[in-house]
């Protein structure tokens, strides 16, 4: 017996979707996977070119911080629930903060239960390889750092409030991440000259700079959400950060702001790894491994954990068939497949 399981990491600006067959013994096999921007407005557009995909839906989010189209968390995910079944007439299960599934008919009185929970997905399902790890997941806007010991994950914050003092989540990423909220000075031709703090650059720029993202993945982040078009044009956007352009500062000078700011970015989330680990220590047995997850897993999360003093780093990829930009997705689609044959 088998079910086949659309599974929806429902983020801020994207969905990322991986469709899994999975068994009735518990394992899978990888089917298909997509990525899509939205806006709330377009949800249906989007997803109904995948309602006939799967036999069930599940659903790990982020999104209901979009605002102000959702004041509070509560109404996102209810939003999101009322939507979602009207696009998937089938089960539509969304993970919890206990790492459970939730039927989404019970999420509306229950909206915090399920909200931010594409970490918990994630954690769960990399327990199941490794009993103790810290799970590092970067993708365009925000970092993850999750200590896994017994193959669950340690950390006892429900809320992202909460994991914002632990370390366990940090507002730093690939793409999204405002300039001034990495550095608030910056090294330029010799002199400490502090940063506008207008949304003039971001770091997909500085990434794109250092080769580190592609011109046709970061073009479409500019034309959809900041209105630019000219990727390339990255250099003049943080020449502005500092109150100036491409014909006052030299490229050289422009690209050794690339790497300081990189480098804060590396050093940031090195500090929340470290921050983690000494909080958990004592429930490790041995010194853990880093396992690298998400979009700018290569050039941010690897580079932090060396940077944090970890040697042994694994790609989530290499563990769950090569899939890491959609990991929350892949684990919620396992998962939910799972709780549906269990009830058969």
């Amino acid at each position: 017996m088998k079910t086949r399981v659309l599974g929806l990491d429902l983020g801020g600006l994207t969905i990322k979707g991986v469709v899994v067959d999975v068994l009735s013994d518990g394992s899978y096999k990888f089917v298909s996977e997509f990525s899509e921007f939205f806006y709330p407005h377009n949800l249906e557009a989007v997803l109904s070119q995948y309602s006939e995909d799967a036999d069930a839906v599940g659903i790990a989010s982020t999104a209901e911080y979009v605002y102000p189209d959702y004041p509070r968390l509560s109404d996102g995910i209810r939003f999101f629930s009322e939507k979602l079944s009207k696009i998937f007439n089938k089960d539509i299960l969304w993970m919890n903060h206990s790492g459970c599934l939730t039927e989404n008919k019970h999420v509306m009185q229950t909206p915090y239960d399920v909200a931010s929970t594409n970490w918990v997905a994630t954690s769960y399902l990399l327990g199941e390889k490794l009993n103790e790890c810290i799970l590092v997941d970067i993708g365009t806007s925000s970092a993850d750092v999750i200590p896994i010991i017994g193959g669950y994950p340690a950390g006892d914050c429900k809320y992202d409030y909460q994991r914002l003092i632990t370390g366990e989540l940090f507002y730093t990423g690939g793409v999204f991440t405002q300039i001034s909220a990495i550095v608030s000075w910056l090294n330029v031709d010799g002199v400490r000259t502090r940063v506008s703090s207008e949304y003039f650059c971001n770091s997909g720029d500085i990434h794109l700079m250092l080769g580190n993202i592609d011109d046709k993945t970061h073009s479409k982040y500019l034309r959809m959400f900041m209105g630019f078009s000219n990727p390339w044009d990255c250099y003049n956007r943080l020449a502005h950060m500092v109150c100036a352009d491409d014909n006052i500062l030299d490229r050289e000078t422009m690209l050794d702001m690339a790497s300081q700011i990189e480098k804060k970015q590396i050093e940031d989330v090195a500090s929340c790894i470290t921050k983690v680990y000494t909080r958990t220590e004592d429930m490790f047995s041995a010194h853990p491994p880093i396992v690298v997850a998400g979009s700018s897993s290569a050039f941010l999360c690897a580079p932090a954990a060396r940077h944090a003093g970890f040697e042994k780093i694994i790609g989530f990829g290499s563990l769950f068939g090569g899939i890491s930009h959609a990991a929350p997705a892949l684990a919620v689609g396992v998962l939910s497949g799972r709780e549906i044959l269990n009830r058969v």
